[in-house]
């Protein structure tokens, strides 16, 4: 079983942060994970799954 992750990096302003997640998530959990990632500026990096 292969799992092919997709990468998503969101930036704003001069932050990066990069998320990779399962394909099988949804654009609603994608939605609430960038959120997260928007609200915690201090982390530049965080991996789901």
């Amino acid at each position: 079983m292969n799992d092919r992750k997709l990468t998503y990096v969101l930036r704003n302003n001069d932050k990066a942060g990069t998320i990779i997640v399962n394909r099988y998530f949804t654009e609603l959990q994608l939605n609430l994970i960038k959120k997260r990632i928007l609200r915690t500026k201090h982390q530049k990096q965080i991996k789901y799954g």
